[in-house]
């Protein structure tokens, strides 16, 4: 019985001596492992953190190629309501289309070389024409032209606009003149691109 008390001691001991030897090693290596391992999970997520906030940024800086797209589409888009020589016939195809709807006489229609105006500062590449157009209208019918201009898929400007009428008409009330007694000029100023990107 005393070999078994024996070896049953031996085994206690041994027993309390692991488990002593494991607790001092988890309180003194294995609370600094856990901290180390603390650490750095900390730091990890702080780098996780860091990443997804630099990747919020970089989203939000726009891509140059997408803009550049953009830019070109439109400048096609400015290219197709600008005036080209070769779109010029279109032009005033579309100018005149109007003019039969309302029974307004085109007296002239003509290009302008030389600038009436003094030029402004242009972007490079872009060039300002101006179409000079005559026409035997009426007050009523000269109104009803210009909103009908307005709406042509042309980027242009009315520079300027004289009204002259007949000797014989001066003394009638134009408000209600429906007849073409009045010789209405336009001179209208639209953009011409060179440039192409």
């Amino acid at each position: 019985m005393e070999i078994i008390k024996d070896k049953t001691t031996k085994v206690a001991v041994n027993i309390g001596i692991y488990v002593a030897i494991l607790i001092a090693l988890h309180l003194f290596v294995g609370r600094s492992i856990f901290r180390l391992v603390s650490k750095e999970k900390d730091r990890y997520e702080n780098f996780q953190k860091s990443l997804l906030s630099k990747e919020k940024l970089i989203k939000a800086i726009p891509n140059p190629r997408k803009e550049i797209e953009e830019i070109r589409e439109k400048i096609k888009d400015l290219e197709k309501k600008s005036i080209f020589q070769d779109k010029l016939p279109r032009i005033i195809q579309q100018l005149t289309k109007e003019t039969r709807k309302l029974n307004i006489e085109i007296i002239s229609i003509k290009p302008i070389e030389k600038s009436p105006f003094e030029e402004e500062n242009l972007p490079l590449g872009v060039k300002k024409v101006y179409l000079e157009i005559t026409l035997k209208t009426s007050y009523i019918n000269l109104g009803h032209y210009l909103k009908a201009i307005e709406k042509l898929p042309i980027i242009f400007t009315i520079e300027s606009l004289v009204v002259r009428g007949f000797e014989e008409i001066q003394e009638k009330d134009f408000s209600k003149e429906v007849g073409n007694d009045l010789i209405a000029t336009l001179l209208i100023g639209g953009y011409k691109i060179e440039s192409s990107l």
